[in-house]
C-alpha cells in the first residue's frame, strides 16, 4: 500500500495541465492510427483529421460523449475505454488535490 500513496503523491506534484495536454496529444494520436483504415470507408466518421480525434479524446475524458464521433473499430473502443478510465483518474486526482488545498487544518 505505501507504492500506492507513493505513486498519488507523484501524480499530485505533477503540473495537471501538463499531464492532461500530454494524454489528447498520445490518445488523440492514437485513436486517429486506429481509425484511419475505417475512415476511408465511411466519409462520416473522419479521424483523418487530428482535430476530429483530440475532440473525441476531449469528450471521451471528461465524460461528456456527445456521440458525434465514436470509434468503430475494435482498436480504436479499446483506446478510448483506456481514455474514459484515464479521465475518470486525471479528474478524480484533481478533486483530491483541490480537496487537499481547501483543508483548513
Amino acid at each position: 500500500t505505501e507504492w500506492i500513496v507513493g505513486s498519488v503523491r507523484c501524480v499530485q506534484e505533477t503540473d495537471a495541465e501538463y499531464m492532461g495536454s500530454l494524454s489528447i496529444v498520445i490518445f488523440g494520436y492514437a485513436l486517429r492510427i486506429c481509425e484511419r483504415p475505417f475512415s476511408r470507408i465511411e466519409k462520416n466518421m473522419d479521424f483523418t483529421n487530428y482535430a476530429n480525434s483530440f475532440w473525441t479524446v476531449i469528450l471521451t475524458i471528461t465524460t461528456v460523449g456527445y456521440g458525434d464521433y465514436f470509434p468503430r473499430t475494435f482498436h480504436g473502443r479499446c483506446v478510448v475505454f483506456i481514455v474514459s478510465i484515464w479521465g475518470v483518474f486525471i479528474v478524480s486526482m484533481m478533486v483530491v488535490t483541490i480537496t487537499n488545498l481547501l483543508n483548513v487544518d
